[in-house]
């Protein structure tokens, strides 16, 4: 059974900070259906599309391997932030807004389990943290894209603003904190396909 989370101020501060975006989506008809995309399939086509245009950008570099391997590494990193934050969710066990909040509106499907961290959030913010070191223009439109998607998550009803900034917390520390080890691995790999007949999926042009 999932439950209460944190101080009593805390949560209380995120109860109301809850219902404060709650009341807002009751009165914003009109901006349900937008809504609900940022909360789904807009923000992750949007993030993909930074995750590609980073690789196109990173492949026209002079260390072309190591640029691709950093937009690699962003793309590992959301995986793994989803992996701890869904780990994490599962032994905290805390209950979605519309659990304890009488009256919530809910505009998508309700589900099961814990929100605390967000694991959508987390990968979104692992991706937007690991995207700013490889290209800090495309990694700061995804880190916007990013704060778009957890304050969705709210507006849609589904999750606390306590759940989506763990998140985004969690997924930027996990993309900083293993960077070197993932960046390392990834890179040897990227440098042996720079010198394969594939060359062109991580470099424009031999170096």
């Amino acid at each position: 059974m999932p439950t209460a989370v944190g101080s009593r101020s805390v949560r209380g501060l995120d109860v109301r900070l809850y219902r404060d975006v709650n009341g807002w989506a009751m009165k914003t008809s009109y901006l349900h259906g937008l809504g609900r995309a940022v909360a789904g399939w807009l923000a992750f086509a949007l993030l993909a599309g930074c995750l590609a245009l980073a690789w196109y950008r990173g492949r026209r570099r002079s260390d072309a391997p190591v640029a691709v391997a950093s937009v690699l590494w962003a793309l590992a990193a959301a995986v793994v932030a989803v992996v701890v934050a869904r780990s994490v969710a599962a032994a905290v066990g805390r209950a979605h807004p519309y659990q304890v909040v009488a009256h919530a509106e809910v505009l998508v499907s309700r589900v099961h389990g814990s929100g605390f961290p967000a694991a959508a959030a987390a990968g979104a913010g692992a991706l937007a943290a690991a995207l700013w070191f490889s290209d800090a223009a495309v990694g700061g439109a995804a880190g916007a894209i990013a704060v778009l998607l957890a304050g969705a998550g709210v507006y849609v009803g589904v999750l606390f603003p306590g759940d989506v900034a763990a998140g985004l917390v969690l997924g930027a520390v996990v993309a900083v904190a293993l960077r070197p080890f993932g960046l390392r691995l990834l890179s040897w790999l990227t440098v042996k396909v720079e010198r394969s007949p594939l060359h062109l999926v991580v470099a424009a042009h031999r170096v």
